[in-house]
């Protein structure tokens, strides 16, 4: 037990940290969401390249983690969307965008599944993240759209909904990132020194700053209302925030249903 403490306990003081540091008034709800940016633009694309560019391909490719990691995912989206929809008489779309579905199917990996597991396992967790993201912004997210723009009336075209989701993947920083490192995996380029070591200052902020940015966001839930919820998140704002973040400039994103 002690152990275990000793592991999950400077994962806790982070998150201890950021709330202390919300709470005090120095650090706003809009610089909150500026950290998440970072993290999510900046510092993890920038730990994603540099795990991927300094392992072979054959090491990067995990092909039965991304067949367990993908039908676990699918498995409870399919669940959560069935619960959604006829257990509680959802519509369709709402349903397939609901924040509780795409919650269940798509885990915290970033901001808490890898600061944990880097803690546990070390240099292979970034290798699970980059697999886990791989998942999410390929199937998850791209069935909950198809699926969505499939239940309503006037759904759009499947060509039009390809699209979308290709020109999401294509400006997603994280995205870029993988396909960078698997270049330099695959080639076996290494960066030249200077950029290498800037790659390196922004990946080991990755970490640190992700859980900060969870610490500061818990200031703005409600207690309360999370106590009274029913399967009704009150952190609709914060899966807005990110679900619109992932969305490609330039087009409109479609509300997410409460």
């Amino acid at each position: 037990m002690l152990d275990v403490l000793l592991i999950v306990a400077p994962i806790f003081m982070a998150i201890a940290l950021g709330y202390g540091i919300a709470t005090a008034g120095a650090l706003p709800r809009e610089a909150v969401h500026g950290l998440a940016v970072f993290v999510l633009s900046i510092a993890m694309p920038a730990l994603i390249i540099k795990a991927l560019g300094r392992n072979p391909a054959a090491e990067v490719v995990d092909l039965r983690y991304l067949a367990a990691y993908g039908g676990g995912s699918a498995l409870v989206f399919g669940l959560g969307f069935g619960l959604s929809r006829f257990g509680l008489n959802r519509t369709w779309q709402a349903s397939a965008l609901a924040c509780q579905v795409l919650g269940m199917s798509t885990s915290n990996s970033g901001f808490i599944g890898y600061p944990i597991a880097a803690v546990v396992i070390g240099r292979p967790a970034v290798i699970g993240l980059a697999l886990c993201m791989l998942v999410e912004n390929l199937l998850i997210i791209p069935a909950a759209l198809a699926m969505a723009e499939a239940g309503t009336q006037a759904g759009a075209p499947v060509r039009t909904i390809l699209k979308a989701s290709v020109v999401r993947l294509i400006r997603s920083p994280i995205m870029l990132a993988i396909l960078a490192g698997a270049i330099l995996s695959a080639l076996r380029v290494e960066l030249p020194g200077p950029v290498a070591k800037t790659v390196d200052l922004f990946a080991g902020a990755s970490a640190p700053v992700a859980l900060v940015a969870i610490g500061a966001s818990l200031v703005s839930l409600n207690v309360r209302a999370l106590a009274r919820m029913r399967f009704r998140s009150s952190s609709a704002s914060c899966c807005s925030v990110r679900w619109r973040f992932s969305w490609p400039s330039g087009s409109s994103a479609p509300s997410i249903p409460p």
